[in-house]
């Protein structure tokens, strides 16, 4: 991936001066400074190898799964050529909307599992393969870059079924129908707990239910519909929510039904 997002620049650079090792050098730097890593004497890209130990393979790896993500073949293509796109001419990425991606895939992927998932592969190949230590890198670009994480669970006002009862600004609900209704980007997901007896499950679209929980089954909007009653010895319900695997609730709220 190094060498498909270095092309455009040190094409770039060869046009204005650069021999070829000078410009695939400094391509190479600024592509790391993006992921903000500094490594001034890391082996060529073409040379590196995720299968192997060492803390330049570590660094291929580690860009490699933040610009993975969660996206598909087709997306992840159209990301790296946008990022070449990008840095051709002064080798910084400037779209906030690229920068964005990228923090947004670093903070949402899971390490262990890509960890597990590798190890899991070289096994079945029959390959004694030790994965290098890409994590730390992972979470030193999550640490120090600038870009803005856009990858939030948003809660709408309501949903197909009336008044959310996962808007973060409301308490109060009348008695009827309403909806559980969430919008996940893709690479999250969301539990939810309610407790009360005046709470009661209907139509769903996007939900399974295990063990008293609603868990999210799909990204993109989910919706639940749901009734509401007043009752005479409670009328509130306690709602709990989980977001990306938490394994405390990320938030939580109390709402009364009127």
């Amino acid at each position: 991936v190094l060498s498909n997002i270095e092309k455009g620049r040190v094409e770039f650079l060869i046009s204005n001066g650069s021999s070829f090792t000078e410009a695939k050098k400094q391509a190479q730097s600024e592509i790391l400074k993006i992921f903000e890593i500094t490594k001034p004497d890391i082996a060529e890209s073409e040379n590196l190898d995720i299968s192997q130990q060492g803390d330049d393979n570590a660094i291929l790896l580690a860009i490699s799964v933040v610009l993975q993500g969660y996206l598909t073949v087709p997306d992840l293509s159209e990301l790296l050529a946008n990022i070449s796109t990008d840095i051709r001419e002064d080798g910084e990425l400037n779209s906030k909307t690229l920068g964005s991606t990228l923090i947004n895939n670093a903070k949402l992927i899971k390490l262990d599992e890509i960890r597990e998932n590798l190890e899991n592969r070289y096994e079945t190949l029959g390959l004694n393969v030790t994965i290098p230590d890409f994590e730390k890198y992972v979470n030193q670009f999550i640490d120090s870059t600038d870009f803005e994480y856009t990858g939030f669970i948003e809660y709408p006002t309501s949903g197909k079924y009336g008044l959310n009862l996962l808007d973060k600004t409301r308490t109060e609900y009348s008695e009827g129908s309403c909806s559980l209704n969430a919008i996940l980007p893709e690479g999250t997901s969301l539990k939810v707990k309610v407790t009360g007896f005046n709470f009661y499950p209907q139509e769903n679209h996007g939900w399974e239910i295990s063990g008293g929980f609603f868990n999210s089954a799909r990204t993109g909007e989910i919706d639940f519909g749901c009734h509401l009653e007043r009752d005479t010895t409670s009328e509130r319900i306690n709602i709990f929510v989980y977001e990306n695997g938490a394994d405390d609730y990320t938030w939580t709220k109390e709402i009364t039904v009127n």
